[in-house]
């Protein structure tokens, strides 16, 4: 390829391309026309001499070429970008703006409550908002621009290349309950653990199921006495003494702080897993996305 056969132009459609897999939206990113897209990437094709992107359904799946390309493009476009944005800077003060995070009531507890504080002392105008849905929706909303952030406890599957994940918080799990359950006085053996009684989320949270499959990998079968809709009536079943309550380090520790429940000690001290952050490539450059997502990755050391 000579280098007098690619304008900028071919440059911002595969950019755009790449991170809208698909022509209708990069059309609609870019404000030109379907025809217009389907005709760049026809010269694209033939000046890479590669498909680039082949078709799944409603989207277009990048070829192992168009993967290679996407950094330097990225790099270019963003270097592109910056030579034609205005010279003021970034002020978090003055942006107004509507922030939108996907994420069970778990993680509402333990990272929006915080980010409301960090928010209102150092960007005023910008709202923050959560919502639960699951995380198949999730992306594809993410996609659609209808959220920004997703924190989950799973990792997406490699195929989602136009999503970009990072690991926000490392954490164990700590096990809850009233100050007179009758493991609250004692080291209990696994056993006397697994029968404990526990309470169980319908839509449990990820962390704990890990962590109720590995007690199960050694053969220890859980006895429930609840089953919670939400983590605030586990939490209520918790304070009320109807059972054992297994929640994410960091907010068992947050919920030790302020209400009267007691730590049982775990026969799995070493368990640990990942809470991620990810968000959509399209909003990567984006400088109030960036300074957000700083802000959120922040907020805890990641191992």
């Amino acid at each position: 390829m000579r280098l007098k056969e690619m304008d900028a132009n071919l440059i911002v459609v595969l950019d755009a391309l790449l991170i809208e897999a698909s022509v209708t939206k990069a059309a609609s990113r870019l404000g030109r026309s379907p025809s217009a897209i389907s005709h760049a990437l026809a010269n694209l094709r033939e000046i890479f001499d590669d498909e680039l992107f082949v078709r799944a359904g409603q989207k277009l799946v990048p070829t192992p070429k168009a993967l290679d390309l996407a950094p330097t493009i990225h790099v270019i476009t963003s270097g592109m970008e910056s030579l034609l944005r205005p010279v003021k800077p970034f002020d978090p003060q003055t942006v107004s703006r509507k922030f939108v995070i996907a994420c069970r009531d778990f993680y509402e507890i333990l990272f929006i409550n915080k980010m409301q504080d960090i928010l209102k002392e150092k960007a005023p105008g910008i709202d923050l908002k959560s919502r639960s849905i699951s995380a198949a929706i999730a992306i594809d909303e993410l996609r659609d621009g209808k959220i920004d952030f997703i924190i989950t406890d799973n990792q997406f599957a490699q195929d989602s290349r136009d999503i970009i994940q990072m690991p926000l918080l490392k954490t164990g799990i700590k096990t809850l309950a009233h100050p007179d359950h009758a493991l609250a006085k004692k080291k209990p053996t696994k056993k006397q653990f697994a029968k404990g009684p526990h309470i169980r989320m319908r839509d449990s949270n990820g962390i704990t199921n890990h962590f109720m499959e590995q007690l199960q990998a050694e053969g220890l079968k859980l006895e429930y006495s609840s089953i919670a809709s939400t983590s605030f009536s586990a939490i209520v079943f918790a304070l009320n003494g109807h059972g054992l309550l297994s929640l994410p380090e960091h907010l068992a520790d947050s919920l030790t702080d302020k209400m009267q429940l007691t730590e049982i000690p775990s026969p799995i001290p070493d368990f640990s897993a990942t809470i991620y952050v990810a968000w959509h490539r399209s909003q990567e450059r984006d400088e109030a996305h960036q300074w957000l997502r700083k802000q959120l990755l922040a907020l805890f050391v990641t191992a």
